[in-house]
C-alpha cells in the first residue's frame, strides 16, 4: 500500500517562537494533497488543546497547486495562549478519521511577563445549560461513577479554548440557532440568525461544518426587530437568514460552524464561526427520560466536582447557577415524573366527532387569526366588528 503523501504547509505568522505576548496568533496554509483531505485544525501547547479555524480562501495556493477548491480553501488561523515555562507547541490537522501532527517547535518563553502563568480551564456559563441537559438526558439513570466518566469525556472538548468569530469590523449579527450542542442523527441541523455588512452589502450567505462543501442559506429576510435596534444601519432590516446545514457522522467534535458572506466584488469573507459539540446518540432509542430531583442533583454534582477538585472554574458562577436552576425548572415541566400514564376509557379522534364539533375546531378564533383581523380593521380605519369579537355559531337548523 502506498504511504500517504505528507501535507504541504507554510506559516506566515509568527516570525519568531520567542514571544513577548502570551496571546500568540499563528497564520498560514495547509494543503493535504490531491489524494488527502484536511477538515479541521488545532494546536497543542504542552498537551493543552486549542481549536483554530481552517478552510479560509488562499488564492496564492490555488494558483500554485491548481487543484480547485481543495487548493483554494487551505488557509487557517490559530490562536493559543502561551505561559512562562511552556516548552513545546505542535499543530495538527484532522484528515476525516484522526488527528495528524504536521508541525512541532520548541518555545522560548523567557521574554514573557511574570504574570503569564498557565491558564486555568474555564467553563462558560453560555454552555452550561445545554451541556448539563445532554448529560442528564442520556446518563441520569446510570451510576454516579459512570456519570463522572461521561462528564470528564464531555468536558475534554467543552473546556478546550476555541476561536469564535462574532462579526468583527466587517459584519454585525448573531447566530441564534443552533446553540452550542447539536444532535447529528439526521446529518443536518437548522441555523437561524441575522447579519449584515457594515457599510456594504452581502450578495449571498452560506454555512458549512466542512471545507469543500457548503449550504446556501435563505438570505435576506425581514427582521424588523433588528432594524429597530440598529436604526443607524440602513441594511439592518434585510438581515435575517435561515437554512439547513449538512454535518457528516464522522465530523470531529467540536465541529466548526462557519458562515461565509459572498460580497458584490466576488470575495468570500468569514462572517461568523462557532464550535458545536456533537450529540451522536439516537434520541429515539433507550429508556424514556424522566425527571427526579435527586437524579438531577446527582448529575449536577458530577459536573461540579471538577470545580471542587480544581480542574476548572466557571467564567461566572452567578450566571452558571442561574442556568442550572433554569434547566431544572424546564426538565421538571417537560419530562414525566415516572408516574404511569392513564389510558382513557375511550379514544376520540377528531374525524369521529360530529360535524358541528369539527366545524367549531377548524373555525375557532385563534390569537393569530384575531391579530390578522385586527390589523385588517386598523388598515380600513374601523374597529374590530363585534361579530368578530365573539366567533358566530352556525345555524343549528340549517
Amino acid at each position: 500500500m502506498t504511504a500517504p503523501v505528507a501535507p504541504q504547509f507554510h506559516l506566515d505568522l509568527p516570525v519568531s517562537w520567542r514571544p513577548e505576548n502570551p496571546n500568540l496568533e499563528i497564520v498560514g496554509w495547509l494543503y493535504a494533497g490531491p489524494s488527502g483531505q484536511a477538515v479541521d485544525l488545532r494546536a497543542q501547547v504542552d498537551g493543552r488543546v486549542f481549536f483554530g479555524i481552517y478552510g479560509l480562501d488562499r488564492p496564492d495556493t490555488e494558483k500554485n497547486f491548481n487543484e480547485g477548491l481543495a487548493s483554494l480553501r487551505t488557509g487557517f488561523i490559530q490562536r493559543v495562549q502561551i505561559w512562562r515555562g511552556a516548552r513545546e507547541l505542535k499543530l495538527e490537522f484532522h484528515n476525516g478519521k484522526t488527528w495528524c501532527e504536521f508541525f512541532r517547535t520548541a518555545l522560548d518563553t523567557s521574554l514573557l511577563p511574570v504574570s503569564a502563568v498557565r491558564p486555568k480551564r474555564v467553563l462558560r456559563a453560555a454552555a452550561v445549560y445545554q451541556t448539563l441537559q445532554y448529560l442528564y438526558r442520556h446518563f441520569h439513570r446510570v451510576s454516579f461513577r459512570r456519570i463522572c466518566r461521561e462528564v470528564d469525556h464531555v468536558l475534554a472538548d467543552v473546556l478546550a479554548p476555541a476561536m469564535q468569530v462574532t462579526g468583527g469590523t466587517e459584519f454585525l449579527g448573531h447566530i441564534e440557532n443552533p446553540g452550542h450542542w447539536v444532535n447529528i442523527s439526521y446529518e443536518k441541523f437548522r441555523t437561524t440568525g441575522w447579519t449584515f455588512a457594515i457599510g456594504g452589502e452581502i450578495s449571498r450567505l452560506s454555512a458549512t461544518t466542512g471545507v469543500l462543501t457548503e449550504n446556501r442559506l435563505v438570505y435576506p429576510k425581514d427582521r424588523p426587530d433588528v432594524a429597530s435596534h440598529r436604526s443607524d444601519h440602513g441594511n439592518a432590516l434585510k438581515s435575517g437568514y435561515y437554512g439547513l446545514v449538512d454535518i457528516l457522522p464522522e465530523t470531529p467534535s467540536p465541529a466548526n460552524l462557519k458562515l461565509f458572506a459572498l460580497l458584490p466584488d466576488g470575495s468570500r469573507r468569514l462572517a461568523f464561526a462557532r464550535r458545536l459539540y456533537l450529540d451522536r446518540t439516537d434520541e429515539h432509542s433507550g429508556p424514556i427520560p424522566i425527571f427526579r430531583s435527586f437524579l438531577f442533583y446527582k448529575v449536577t454534582v458530577a459536573l461540579l466536582r471538577g470545580v471542587l477538585l480544581g480542574r476548572f472554574a466557571f467564567d461566572s458562577w452567578p450566571e452558571s447557577r442561574a442556568e442550572i436552576v433554569r434547566l431544572r425548572a424546564d426538565l421538571s415541566a417537560t419530562l414525566g415524573h415516572g408516574e404511569e400514564k392513564k389510558i382513557p376509557a375511550a379514544i376520540i379522534r377528531r374525524r369521529d366527532q360530529d360535524p358541528y364539533t369539527r366545524w367549531c375546531w377548524h373555525n375557532r378564533l385563534t390569537p393569530r387569526l384575531r391579530a390578522a383581523l385586527q390589523q385588517d380593521a386598523e388598515v380600513r380605519g374601523r374597529p374590530l366588528p363585534p361579530a368578530w369579537r365573539e366567533w358566530p355559531l352556525p345555524d343549528s337548523h340549517g
